[in-house]
Formats: C-alpha cells, sequence, structure tokens
C-alpha cells in the first residue's frame, strides 16, 4: 500500500500545514486541467516612462529571494514531487499589445513557472503589467508581499531611493470562521437557474456598492454584538443561501491565513478554508443566528485545520464538479499593497475572477465607508442576471436583520413585499374569463346552423357534418332518456375515438347528464375502479357487451345497465325514438356536470373530479382561440380517451367549427407514419406528450418529411426539456410551440407559454390561462420570493372544491384543496383552490418554472434528484427510444442506487449503449452517475396520461450492475487488483466506494496513474472521481479505451481498437 508522499526537507517558507494545502491545490489542478480556476492575478495600467529591463531585473531579484515562487510540482508515480529551480527566462515576458499572448496565465505544475510577470506595451509610455501566480506557490495575501517586493526591486534597479510601501495585511479577527462541519448538501448553490448540461469552471462577476446606510447599519448591529462586519454578512449569506436552496443546513467556507505571528512577509500557499456549517430553523432570531456564527468562528481559529485534512477526517461524498464540504465562498479582502514603479503612475485595474473550483465567491470590499464587494459565480450555473437578483436578495435580507435582529429567520424577507404583492396581482388572472352563459352543447348548435355542411368530425369510415352530428346526437340523447334515468347522472362511454363516441357524447350532455370516458382496450382493474366509484345510469359500448369483459362484469355482477352502441352509430335495439321536451332539457344549467375525470392513479387508487358545464366551455373556447381553430381548420385527436385533455381538444374542435380527426391506431405510435398522416389530413393543432414529441423530433431529424400545415403543437402532461424544445423548434420551423402545464382539477392546464429559444435545461411553463391564477407558496402560504423553491398553488373558478366520494361514500383527503391562508373571505368564496404538490420556483426574469414532485424526489449520496429529470437526461440518448427510473433501497430505508429501465432503438448495441450512458449520468449528475444500474425493457408501462406506471416496472432491487445480471468481468477484476494496491483493504464488491474505503485524493491520483499503465490510456481523472466504485471505474476505462466517441474518451492515439483486444486477451 502507498500513503501520501514524502514530506520535503522544511525550508523557511513550507510547513506542514503549506504542504497539505499544496496537496489540495495539486489535486484540484489534476481534477480541473487546462482550467484558470487557481490562477491569481493582479493587473496594473502603467502611465509613463518604464523602464522594462530594470522591470525584469527586479523580476528575477524577487524570484530570487522568495523561492516558493520557483516551485513546481511534477508528478512521480502519481504523487507530487516538490522541486525548486532557478529563475526561469521565461518568467518575465515583453509583448506588444497586438500579441495578447502575453498575459497568459502561469504554466503547468510539472514544468512551470508557476509565477510570471507579463507586460503588454500598449504605446511607448503606456503599459499594462499583468502578476499572474498559481495558488499552489502564492495567495492572495502572497501577492500583496511580491507586489511590495517588485516595488523596492525596481527602485534599486534603476537607482533611486523610492521605497515601496509594506504590504497591508488584514486583522484576522475581522474575518469570520466556523465551528463545526457536515457534510454539504449536494444540490448545490445555483438559486432560481438550471442545472448545468456538462461543466464547467469559467466564472462571470458582478459588483455591488450598498452605500454608506446599510454599512452604518450592519456596522452598529456589529458593534452592538462585538462582531466584525464581515460575520454579519456572512450570517446573511448563509440565511439567504438556505432559502433559495430549501435547506436548513448550510455550508459557506471562508479563507483563513496559515502564516501565523511573524511570518507576514512569507510568500506561499499559506490561505485555506474554514467551512462553516450551520443550521437554519425558522423560530431563531437573526440575533441568535449570528452569535452561533461568532462563535463558531473562534473556534475554527483555535483549530486551524488545513483544508484538505479537513475533508480527509470528515469524508463527505466527492464530486468532481466543485469542492466537497462546500460551494460557496465569503472572502473579505484585505488592503492590497499597491505597485510602484518610480517615474511612473500606477493604478490597480479590477481583477475578474477567470474561473471558479466554487459556484460563488462574495467578496467584500476593503471599505469603512460603505458596504460594497463582487459576487463571482460559475457561468454555467447562475446567470448574470440571477447574480444580481441574489445579491438583492441578500441586500433586503441584510437590511431588514440590521434594523431588527430579533426577526426569526423565516420572517426576514428577501424582496420588498410591495414588489411581491405586484407579482401576485400580475398572475391573477381569474377575472379574465367570467363563467360563459351557454354550454358547449349550445355553442356546438351555434355551429351547426351557420356551418352544417362543415366537416366536424372525420373517421376512417364515416365522416360526420355539423348538421349530422347534431341531428344524430339529438336522436340518441331522447333514446337515452326513454331507457336510464340520464339527467344529473354520470354515464360512461367505453368507445373507441370516433364519430360514435362524439355522438354519443354530445347526447348524454344534451340529455343533462354527464360524461365518463373509458378506454375499450383497458382490461384491467381500473376501468373496474371508475365504474365502482362512479357508479353511472348507463354504460355505453361498442359491439356485444358479452365480449368486453368489464362490460360484462359490470352488467351481471354490479346489476347495472350496458347499453351498445353501434358504429353508424344507431341503437341497436330499437330506433330513435321522438325527444321527450320535458325529459330532455335543450341546454344544460351552465353550472351542472358535465364531466368526470379521474387521476391516473399513480399514486393511489384513481380519484374522481367532477367538473361543469361552465369550466368545460370556459376551456374549450381558450385552446380553441389560442390554436387557432376556425372552419377549416383540422385538429388532430391523440390523447388517450381517458385523459382529460381529449376532452377538451375534441370540444375546442367543435365549438370552433374546426375539423376533429382521430389518430388511427395503426399510425398513433409510429412517428414516421404518424408525420405522414399528419401532412395527409392537412392537420392544424396537435396536442401530445414530450417523451412522443421526441419521437417525431428523431424521425424529423431523419428522413421523415414535416407536416406542411400543422400550424400549432400543444405539449403537456409531462416535463418539456430544453434539448427537445430546441430541436423541435429546428425541425418543426413552421409550427408555433407551445408548453402547458396543470392538473386535472383545474381542467386540464392552467398555464401556458409560446416556447422560444432556451438557452438553459428548463422551459418555462408560463402564465396563468384566463380563469386561473398560478402561485409558488412557501409553507406559510406566501408568495415566494424570485429563485426560491416553493408548491405551485392554483386559485380559480374552475377548480373542484374536492374529489368525487368513494363507492363507501368516503370523501378524499380535502387537504389539497385547503384555501391559501391569509386570504379575504371573498377571494375564497370566487374562486377554489388546488394545492398541486409540484415545486415550482419564478425566476429573476419572471418567468414560472415547474422543478419536479415532492413525491418524485429521492437522497441519492448525498444528492437530491428528481427521478423524471433524470429520466429526461436518460431519454435525451438518440439510441433510447424510452426509459424510466425506479430507487433501489437499503435494508434501512435509504435510496442506494437507481435501476434505469431503458427501451432501445433498433440495432442498439447494448454494452455500447449503457457504458454511453454511464458516462452522461457521471457528467450530468457527478457522482450520483455511478450509482446507476441499466436493464433492458422491451416497453416502458404508461398510464392513461401517458406517465410511467411504476407499480408495473420489474422490480428494481433485480437490476444489476451490468444490467443483465451477469457477473465482474476482466475489467472490473484489474481495476480491483488497483484498488488493492493503493487501499488498505481489497473492495467487498462493485459497488464499495473508493473514499469509504480510506481512499482520499492524493491515492485517486495513484490509481489514475496505475490505470494508465495497466490500460495504456489516460483515464480522465474527473470522470473517476464522479464513478468512485469499482464497478463506476471500470465502466469509465471501458468508455475510454473503447473509444466510443463519448467526450470522455482520451488516450493514446489508436487506443480505440485496444479494449477489445484487451478483454480478449484477459477475459
Amino acid at each position: 500500500m502507498t500513503t501520501d508522499a514524502p514530506p520535503p526537507p522544511p525550508t523557511p517558507e513550507l510547513t506542514p500545514d503549506v504542504v497539505a494545502v499544496q496537496d489540495g491545490v495539486w489535486f484540484l489542478d489534476k481534477l480541473h486541467p487546462d482550467t484558470h480556476a487557481l490562477t491569481l492575478h493582479r493587473s496594473y495600467w502603467v502611465d509613463g516612462d518604464l523602464d522594462v529591463d530594470a522591470l525584469r531585473a527586479a523580476w528575477h531579484a524577487v524570484l530570487d529571494r522568495h523561492q516558493a515562487l520557483r516551485v513546481t510540482l511534477p508528478t512521480v508515480d502519481g504523487l507530487p514531487a516538490r522541486r525548486i529551480g532557478p529563475a526561469r527566462a521565461d518568467a518575465f515576458t515583453m509583448r506588444d499589445v497586438r500579441d495578447a499572448a502575453a498575459l497568459a496565465p502561469p504554466g503547468d505544475l510539472d514544468a512551470g513557472p508557476l509565477a510570471r510577470l507579463a507586460v503588454l506595451r500598449v504605446t511607448p509610455r503606456h503599459h499594462r503589467v499583468v502578476l499572474t501566480a498559481h495558488q499552489a506557490v502564492a495567495d492572495p495575501a502572497s501577492l500583496s508581499v511580491v507586489a511590495a517586493a517588485l516595488s523596492s526591486a525596481y527602485a534599486e534597479a534603476i537607482g533611486t531611493a523610492a521605497a515601496a510601501a509594506a504590504p497591508a495585511r488584514r486583522d484576522p479577527s475581522s474575518d469570520p470562521a466556523p465551528a463545526r462541519v457536515a457534510p454539504l448538501p449536494a444540490d448545490g448553490v445555483r438559486p432560481a437557474d438550471p442545472p448545468p448540461v456538462g461543466t464547467s469552471t469559467t466564472a462571470d462577476e458582478v459588483a455591488f456598492d450598498w452605500g454608506p446606510r446599510t454599512r452604518a447599519a450592519v456596522q452598529a448591529l456589529a458593534r452592538a454584538e462585538g462582531v466584525a462586519v464581515p460575520t454579519v454578512v456572512l450570517a446573511a449569506f448563509q440565511v439567504v443561501l438556505g432559502r433559495h436552496r430549501g435547506e436548513d443546513s448550510v455550508t459557506v467556507a471562508l479563507p483563513y491565513d496559515l502564516r501565523g505571528p511573524g511570518r507576514e512577509a512569507a510568500v506561499g500557499p499559506f490561505s485555506t478554508l474554514l467551512p462553516v456549517d450551520c443550521r437554519l430553523t425558522g423560530d431563531v432570531t437573526f440575533r441568535t443566528h449570528l452569535r452561533r456564527v461568532a462563535r463558531s468562528r473562534r473556534d475554527a481559529e483555535r483549530r486551524r485545520r488545513p483544508f484538505p485534512r479537513l475533508v480527509r477526517a470528515v469524508n463527505p461524498p466527492r464530486s468532481p464538479d466543485g469542492l466537497p464540504l462546500c460551494d460557496a465562498v465569503l472572502a473579505a479582502d484585505g488592503q492590497p499593497a499597491p505597485l510602484r514603479l518610480a517615474g511612473a503612475t500606477v493604478r490597480e485595474l479590477p481583477s475578474r475572477a477567470w474561473a471558479l473550483p466554487v459556484d460563488l465567491l462574495l467578496t467584500l470590499a476593503p471599505s469603512t465607508a460603505t458596504l460594497a464587494g463582487t459576487l463571482a459565480f460559475r457561468a454555467d450555473r447562475m446567470a448574470p442576471r440571477s447574480a444580481e437578483g441574489f445579491l438583492a436578495h441578500l441586500r433586503t435580507l441584510l437590511d431588514a436583520a440590521a434594523r431588527d435582529p430579533d426577526l426569526a429567520l423565516a420572517d426576514l424577507p428577501l424582496e420588498d413585499p410591495r414588489h411581491l404583492a405586484t407579482v401576485v396581482r400580475a398572475a391573477d388572472a381569474t377575472a379574465d374569463a367570467p363563467p360563459p352563459g351557454r354550454p358547449v352543447t349550445a355553442l356546438i348548435g351555434d355551429r351547426a346552423e351557420r356551418f352544417p355542411e362543415a366537416i366536424a368530425v372525420r373517421g376512417e369510415d364515416e365522416s360526420l357534418t355539423y348538421a349530422e352530428l347534431v341531428t344524430r346526437a339529438s336522436d340518441l340523447a331522447g333514446w337515452l332518456v326513454a331507457r336510464v334515468p340520464v339527467a344529473g347522472r354520470a354515464v360512461a362511454l367505453r368507445l373507441p375515438m370516433g364519430p360514435a363516441l362524439v355522438i354519443a357524447s354530445l347526447a348524454v350532455l344534451r340529455a343533462g347528464g354527464h360524461l365518463t370516458w373509458l378506454s375499450p382496450g383497458d382490461r384491467g382493474d381500473r376501468a373496474r375502479t371508475v365504474l365502482t366509484e362512479l357508479r353511472p345510469a348507463a354504460l355505453l359500448v361498442a359491439g356485444d357487451p358479452a365480449e368486453d369483459p368489464v362490460a360484462e362484469w359490470y352488467r351481471s355482477d354490479q346489476a347495472a345497465p350496458v347499453l351498445t352502441v353501434d358504429p353508424a352509430p344507431r341503437p341497436v335495439e330499437s330506433a330513435p325514438r321522438p325527444v321527450d321536451p320535458v325529459r330532455f332539457p335543450a341546454e344544460p344549467d351552465v353550472r351542472a356536470a358535465a364531466y368526470v375525470a379521474f387521476t391516473s392513479g399513480s399514486t393511489g387508487r384513481p380519484k374522481g373530479i367532477v367538473q361543469t358545464h361552465a369550466a368545460l366551455a370556459q376551456f374549450a373556447t381558450w385552446l380553441a382561440r389560442t390554436g387557432d381553430l376556425h372552419p377549416g381548420a383540422r385538429v388532430a385527436q391523440w390523447a388517450a380517451v381517458e385523459h382529460d385533455p381529449a376532452l377538451c381538444e375534441v370540444f375546442a374542435a367543435l365549438v370552433s367549427g374546426a375539423t376533429l380527426v382521430p389518430v388511427p391506431d395503426r399510425v398513433r405510435v409510429h412517428p414516421e407514419r404518424f408525420l405522414r398522416w399528419l401532412d395527409r389530413e392537412r392537420v392544424t393543432m396537435l396536442q401530445t406528450v414530450p417523451s412522443f414529441a421526441r419521437e417525431l423530433a428523431t424521425a424529423l431529424e431523419g428522413d421523415a418529411a414535416g407536416p406542411a400545415r400543422l400550424a400549432h403543437l400543444f405539449l403537456m402532461g409531462e416535463s418539456l426539456t430544453a434539448d427537445l424544445a430546441n430541436r423541435l423548434r429546428r425541425t418543426l420551423t413552421g409550427t408555433r410551440l407551445w408548453n402547458l402545464y396543470g392538473p386535472t382539477e383545474t381542467v386540464a392546464a392552467s398555464v401556458y407559454e409560446i416556447v422560444a429559444p432556451v438557452p438553459g435545461e428548463r422551459v418555462p411553463i408560463g402564465r396563468s390561462i384566463p380563469g386561473r391564477q398560478v402561485l409558488v407558496v412557501d409553507g406559510r402560504d406566501r408568495p415566494c420570493p424570485a429563485g426560491v423553491t416553493g408548491e405551485i398553488v392554483v386559485r380559480s373558478p374552475y377548480a373542484v372544491p374536492g374529489y368525487l366520494p368513494d363507492a363507501a361514500g368516503r370523501q378524499p383527503g380535502d387537504a389539497p384543496f385547503r384555501p391559501l391562508r391569509g386570504l379575504p373571505p371573498a377571494a375564497v368564496a370566487t374562486a377554489g383552490c388546488y394545492r398541486t404538490g409540484d415545486l415550482g420556483r419564478r425566476r429573476f426574469d419572471g418567468e414560472l418554472e415547474h422543478v419536479g414532485r415532492r413525491d418524485q424526489q429521492v437522497k441519492l449520496a448525498g444528492h437530491r434528484l428528481e427521478l423524471a429529470a433524470v429520466e429526461a437526461a436518460v431519454a435525451a440518448h438518440a439510441l433510447v427510444a424510452d426509459c424510466a427510473v425506479s430507487p433501489v433501497t437499503d435494508p434501512d430505508g435509504l435510496v442506494s442506487r437507481l435501476a434505469v429501465f431503458v427501451a432501445s432503438r433498433d440495432g442498439a448495441d447494448w454494452r455500447a449503449l449503457v457504458a454511453s450512458l454511464r458516462a452522461h449520468l457521471r457528467r450530468r449528475y457527478g457522482p450520483v452517475g455511478h450509482r446507476t444500474a441499466f436493464a433492458p425493457i422491451e416497453r416502458i408501462p404508461r398510464n392513461v396520461g401517458g406517465k410511467v406506471d411504476r407499480a408495473r416496472l420489474p422490480d428494481p432491487r433485480a437490476v444489476t450492475e451490468h444490467g443483465r445480471g451477469t457477473g465482474r468481468g476482466p475489467i472490473e477484476n484489474a481495476v480491483g487488483r488497483i484498488w488493492a494496491e493503493v487501499l488498505p483493504a481489497a473492495p467487498g464488491d462493485g459497488w464499495g466506494d473508493f473514499f469509504a474505503a480510506g481512499g482520499h485524493s492524493l491515492l485517486l491520483v495513484r490509481l489514475a496513474h496505475r490505470l494508465a499503465e495497466r490500460f495504456g490510456v489516460d483515464v480522465p481523472l474527473r470522470d473517476l472521481m464522479a464513478a468512485p466504485t469499482v464497478a463506476g471505474m471500470a465502466a469509465v476505462v471501458r468508455a475510454v479505451t473503447a473509444g466510443n466517441g463519448d467526450p470522455t474518451a482520451g488516450g493514446a492515439p489508436g487506443a480505440a481498437g485496444q479494449p477489445r483486444r484487451w478483454e480478449d486477451e484477459h477475459g
């Protein structure tokens, strides 16, 4: 077994603590090669005469004096070796303004130089001087020391008596510090912005200046509590981060100087990070929280533990995308020493971070007159507008806490209440759609009078004009009321989509009944459950009920009426009878029930939802208007008949005079055929789910031709990803794309959005549909500020007051329909309320996002995951037709891994597909990516709403790490043997964690070195860290050596053919 590299010979500037810091920086450099996340720099503008030769000599004098600047860290046997060499000529560069290469960052750790001075000549009397150093050899305070030393050396070189001021040292007591440390919740900061695709450490930055009033208020609180101003800011920073994350445990790291007394002029990597982990509970006041932070600072300063040693002791989950234990840093700048160049005027230019190893870096400027600084952030994880909004939240909370520190943390505002009130009003469209005065039956009758010969329904075997539709529906209505008491009762229709279903539906409504649609293909328990709960007046079927097991069960076991409707459609038993005007009202009351929709039952038994004629008419007319439906427009009826959007698209077509075109079963699940059918039928509007739209996009990206007349595509029922939205926009250039969201309890949808090009990961779900108010509220029913996740709540006069009682008369729980607290009685009376259970967030640009569901979130390896998001990431692969993800729990009930069921496309190589998917999930989710097991499946089971029916998936516990139940292969065995060489003990199984088994960052580099020797390729360190198990690392090796085109593939040229030969020779 190999342990850490032996310590180098002691030098005046190299203590064991510094060695630990340097080792940690060396590892981060290996983890993020070719980035500038570990580069420090200062830039100066020089106006006047500059003696470049004297400056070069002065720089070399500084290098001779401070040997830390001449250190290189070459890798020897997988570990860092420290070398101190002479000052190199290329440590100083002089270039013309046209050659920006002079501003290049320091060299690599193996060769150096790791500290450079570059001079860029703009004009003979104007220059830019840039000082850069790698954090392996210097820290921010070192640059101040170096600037002062360079000033003195330059003065000596040109023969003047100018002396440079000593570097200003910040007072250590002004910096906050922590007391206790716990593993970081791995969700990260990323307020109000989508999670990244891929990984980048490139940084952006916004500046802030909150003025003397905020400074004075914070200073007064700090003085009253006996703490420094940065400590107050830290306490507020933690609270804001906690609110944005929805976490009550937040970690912020603070730079800490390890020099100690008498070593102020030392140069080297003396700065470490001290993580602060605080618990945030709503009943704690800000004053109490602040005192806890101050106490934590004192405790941490006494420990003086370098960050790498702390990580090794705590052993938290690691991710290649950031630092363990913390992803946010608060730094209080010391007063920088100016660079003095005799004979010239020098001013320091603002320095922006080139890259960051953490998500957020909040830096406070050294001013006593104002509270100012910068917020640097990873550009792939936050937009500048979001960063500005985050700072605005921090200032608002800080001002409120300074005014009244005895407020509870939960009561501290992030936004001005007046602004939140404006947002709430803007979302309120409840008054924009007053209840219609006429039901859909009357509106369809109007269309029949104006356009009697227009085609209402185009079936495969028969087309109906509007005149025929209304006439046949009236005949059938009279026939129904003569046989069963329809008025005020439910009637279940178990008919295929087509003219018969449309006529029968209109007949039931004309007869005063209300509808429930059942799929004729459902032979399982759902139809029986619905009929048992509903107890309809009659069940209408096509054909002989004896040949339909559900109909026969209902007629015989339940002793209920079952009536047959022929495809013509005409009642089989007798000819239509005249309508009885007493028993057959001409126009139903809009307050009466129109239909009963049932939930999918994915979380238990299906629950009935009774909607009124007013609700149906309002939504149908809105959808018709939004989809530009009119006589001549053609609507594809694609949604499953048991899903309430099917009702809405049918009646949207009919109230507008458009033509409804049911999709034939032979084409509805075949993308290429379906696209040809859309074009042939001249369809102008289609409503479908994103999972099927993905199939259409794939077909369109191939050889399939797009439907020429499709003007509107509505997507709902599932989350729409940015990748799919952008693909659809590229392939359907003449089609307007709509994203709809909403629960069945408020009529199909509640918000809508025209999809524009999407730069991030999530597609906004839009604004409230008329007649609705969609809000995001916290646990106290208060509107959430921008960037803060809460529950999506819909208020609407069309929201149902509760679910239909079950067969025993029991009322399902009414908690989802509880009115929002604090609403005036009038608001409660005019609009119902439905708590969706979905998580949402208002972005800083005002757009509303759907984040996921509480009941579909799992915690894995410290990461909070949305199963639907993982499914979307897998489904984005070109060779994946469909997929589903199920969690696998251990005996303690904790999620230990994910089982991914994949329906692959024809011709896909399973092993290559799994390797590619693993690599993709590692890049997307870091350490979670290796805790996945894949299994092939012919078809993903879905319920009537198009959602994954997880109860019908195979047992996820039976899915092995290799996906087909196979044992460990030769690569796994080889990786296991290498583990045993570098770790105290061999791995017990393929799922054991490298770090939990005694590994640490330096040993991971050594392991990567051994893997490169064994397999002949360079294995990316970040991929190994993202997959720290034997199974995960073997998958990484297999992907790299296979050269399968994955971005993570690397290694020597020609390695693509090696793995198969290696496995053949060693298997």
